[in-house]
């Protein structure tokens, strides 16, 4: 049995965005799931531009995210909520899933500070030892 309430937590990483194709692919069989997609933007960081070749800020960057997420996920629904939060990484996305009942959060393994050879990412980690919530890390 599926859980009825997914926050797909991503932050425009590879994994993050596999973590947002395997919850289109739990759509596809239970199409009643309702799915919250969360960004959370890290404390710590200033509005900044990207050091890539674009001129995005923090918040752009946070919206192209999300709108991907919610692309990838429109094709098997359209019982999707975006949510954009700026603190505490983990401690915003472990608050939001309790007080929102959430039965299931779906996230990256690493995220875009992932370092090579950790197994498992700061973040991730940290999420999951925050919460009594069933967590699902996509690699």
């Amino acid at each position: 049995m599926f859980n009825k309430k997914i926050l797909l937590a991503v932050d425009g990483s590879a994994n993050s965005m596999r973590a947002a194709e395997y919850v289109a692919s739990m759509l596809k069989m239970c199409p009643e799931i309702k799915v919250t997609i969360i960004y959370v933007i890290p404390q710590y960081l200033p509005d900044f531009k990207s050091s890539e070749k674009t001129t995005d800020t923090v918040q752009e960057l946070a919206d192209k995210a999300v709108n991907f997420a919610k692309k990838i996920l429109a094709s098997e629904t359209e019982n999707i909520n975006t949510v954009i939060k700026k603190g505490s990484v983990a401690k915003e996305i472990t608050d939001f899933a309790k007080k929102e009942g959430f039965n299931l959060i779906v996230m990256g393994s690493r995220g875009l500070t992932a370092v090579e050879g950790i197994t498992l990412g700061s973040i991730s980690h940290e999420v999951l030892t925050l919460t009594q919530i069933p967590i699902l890390f996509v690699k």
